[in-house]
């Protein structure tokens, strides 16, 4: 797929499903994240908006490889079932198995 159709995906339909589905709960994540990052932080120290986004990423990382991708492989690469064997097909090739001894 080339990167401008990507591109073209990610914002035309991917960000708008995600904006309107998890903003709200993404950002009161966020915030939790920030008050305990704040609770465990020095007085003089400053919560840096970097360090919650690179653990957001990653959690939101986890998230998908977790909880996403399992899903999206069962739907491209469906177990393969085994047709089952009748008995009596069974019982046909044990008995040609025992006529070539």
């Amino acid at each position: 797929m080339s990167d401008e159709i990507a591109f073209r995906i990610q914002l035309g339909l991917i960000l708008p499903k995600l904006q309107a589905a998890i903003q709200d709960d993404l950002l009161t994540i966020s915030q939790e994240l920030m008050t305990v990052i704040q609770a465990g932080s020095l007085d003089d120290q400053t919560v840096e908006l970097d360090d919650i986004k690179a653990i957001l990423m990653k959690d939101l990382e986890i998230f998908v490889d977790r909880d996403i991708m399992p899903p999206l492989d069962a739907i491209l690469n469906p177990p393969v079932e085994e047709t089952p064997i009748e008995e009596g097909e069974v019982q046909a090739s044990d008995e040609e198995t025992e006529a070539e001894e």
